[in-house]
């Protein structure tokens, strides 16, 4: 059996340089063999997401920088909790109302400047910038 942390430990073992890809990958294949069997489901799917992304490095789709930018993700779990008309906490029962988004950070950043009224009256008259 092997457990989600297990795996996000080991692979940021390999991220970090700590180990090689194929003592890495040793580790994996021997102890997500019949995972299905014992572990619990999210470990399963982060197991299957490792999978792939080593697939693609094997096949040739993916060089061992792009095999590390696509593991990186997958090292910390980042899920957010949102309820909508008073659900329930996280790992209650019972209302259809929660549900679990990932969550991104975009920035988005704009200055403008507001005129006045008068300065608008102003503008109309005489470019900005006129020397007089």
């Amino acid at each position: 059996m092997i457990a989600e942390n297990q795996i996000r430990e080991r692979l940021s073992r390999y991220l970090r340089g700590e180990i090689s890809l194929d003592r890495f990958e040793d580790w994996f294949v021997e102890g997500s063999w019949n995972m299905h069997l014992h572990s619990e489901e999210a470990a399963q799917k982060l197991a299957a997401a490792v999978e792939l992304r080593l697939a693609e490095y094997s096949s040739g789709h993916l060089d061992e920088a792009s095999l590390r930018n696509e593991l990186l993700p997958l090292v910390n779990k980042s899920t957010s909790v949102v309820s909508f008309g008073g659900g329930l906490p996280a790992g209650g029962s019972g209302s259809n109302n929660n549900i679990i988004a990932r969550h991104f950070i975009q920035v988005a950043a704009r200055s403008q400047r507001v005129l006045r009224p008068e300065e608008v009256e102003s503008s109309d008259k005489e470019p900005a910038g006129a020397l007089g």
